[in-house]
């Protein structure tokens, strides 16, 4: 963290304790004691030796020249506290007439750093609090790397605690209560497409299939509430294959022709509340480049292609084209459940055991969990083990559960595509996807009909 110096522009002097006031930008906004102890112990120590390191302030005039708009608030003041808080609230209480003060109008451009480190290194603010002090760091044109270097944290750690601002009130609530943590708070709200007063009121409902089941991804979990909410408006569902177990399908090297990369793991910031599988997140753009425009958290629009189902942008369109796709993502993955489980290669030789060997071998981490997640509820092998341990498993064990591992991992490959929700448009390998499911006996919904009649 770096400490910004406190260099006064004059020799410390006395000045009346009530003509100092707390500062209105401080982030504490009065919550400054863990509790009551911890004040008295303060105020015991003032009044037993005194106040030993003088207070840092400006003055009024100074700080009215960078803040005009809080001039009521100042009013009675003839100097705003920059550094000392707690310590002018014990003299305060003691109390004491006096106070030696060092007067820094100097640094009233850097106050709301001083203010954040001085916070951050005494008791712990919470994550919204810590966040506005970043926001109004930011809004002075500073971009999130910077902000980090001049704390101390993360890049990733300004770009979670920002998003958080932007959390509905009851989200806000839940992160206080910590039923809600950052990590699990930021993966949703990537998830849901960062669209204030759309999907988001739907943030806690897939929070708490993510503290229900520990194995499923936060995208797992905004499909599963998206469809939800759109239920009403599909047809009846027939996902699920009705020869479940004794369906075979074409050999799968068509569809392992195209690996797609899937989630990779973040960090977490809480570990007392139980995280969801981690997944990715969005870049995190710094204001003053090129991408600052995407702290807007409005995606950007894209024009589809010839013969893509043209919509007319509007909010309550884009709402509905959310929820489609997240209905159509959730059928899928049922119907791919029952699918794998049942499936068998109708040509078993070393040539095809060679690709399905290397199939799995180079397959992605999150492949091979959704492959995993879909058979170990019917393969007391796969439910036994975790995903690593299985994959390592079957590579040993060989045929015939080689081939249905590849299988269901090349599917998974493809699923994971075809429901990552920021990728707006789908492309011929998600139509492929798409149609070779439905060559397999799965049955489209209406808005996957569309893509496939293009």
């Amino acid at each position: 963290m770096s400490d910004v110096p406190l260099r006064p522009t004059a020799l410390p002097r006395k000045a009346a304790t009530n003509s100092i006031i707390a500062n209105p930008r401080n982030l504490r906004d009065g919550d400054l004691w863990e509790n009551e102890k911890q004040m008295q112990d303060m105020v015991h120590s003032i009044r037993t030796v005194g106040l030993i390191q003088p207070l840092v302030v400006c003055t009024r005039e100074g700080y009215l020249k960078a803040h005009p708009a809080d001039e009521e608030l100042v009013a009675a003041a003839d100097f705003v506290i920059l550094a000392g808080h707690r310590r002018h609230a014990a003299c305060l209480e003691a109390p004491l007439d006096t106070v030696r003060i060092e007067v820094n109008d100097d640094q009233i451009p850097n106050m709301d750093l001083l203010m954040l480190e001085e916070n951050l290194k005494r008791k712990e603010l919470t994550v919204l609090q810590e966040a506005e002090g970043y926001r109004r760091i930011e809004a002075k044109g500073d971009s999130h790397a910077t902000i980090a270097a001049k704390v101390g944290k993360s890049k990733s750690t300004i770009t979670k605690r920002l998003a958080m601002l932007r959390l509905p009130d009851e989200a806000k609530r839940a992160l206080l209560d910590k039923t809600l943590t950052i990590d699990n708070a930021y993966n949703l709200y990537t998830a849901l497409g960062r669209e204030e007063g759309g999907s988001l009121h739907l943030l806690l409902t897939a929070n708490e299939i993510l503290r229900s089941d520990r194995t499923q991804t936060a995208m797992d979990a905004v499909n599963r509430v998206l469809a939800g909410s759109a239920r009403t408006e599909a047809e009846p569902s027939s996902a699920t294959p009705s020869n479940t177990r004794q369906q075979t399908a074409p050999a799968a090297v068509a569809v392992l022709a195209e690996p797609v990369q899937g989630p990779t793991g973040v960090s977490q910031d809480d570990a007392s509340v139980p995280h969801a599988r981690t997944e990715p997140v969005l870049p995190e753009p710094e204001s003053g480049s090129e991408d600052s425009e995407a702290r807007e958290l409005v995606p950007a629009a894209e024009a589809p292609p010839a013969g893509q189902p043209e919509h007319d942008g509007s909010p309550a369109e884009e709402v509905n084209e959310v929820r489609q796709h997240a209905l159509a993502a959730a059928r899928r993955n049922e119907y791919c459940k029952e699918h794998v489980a049942a499936y068998t290669n109708p040509v078993v030789d070393s040539h095809s055991s060679r690709v399905a060997e290397m199939a799995v071998r180079q397959a992605s981490p999150a492949a091979i969990a959704r492959a995993h997640k879909w058979l170990k509820e019917h393969d007391a092998d796969a439910a036994g083990v975790g995903e690593t341990s299985y994959r390592d498993m079957v590579l040993m064990l060989g045929e015939p559960a080689l081939s249905r591992f590849a299988y269901a991992v090349a599917l998974g490959e493809a699923e994971n595509r075809a429901s990552d929700r920021r990728r707006r448009i789908w492309d011929s390998r998600d139509v492929a996807y798409l149609q070779h499911l439905v060559d397999v006996g799965y049955e489209p919904t209406s808005w996957e009909k569309q893509h496939l009649s293009r």
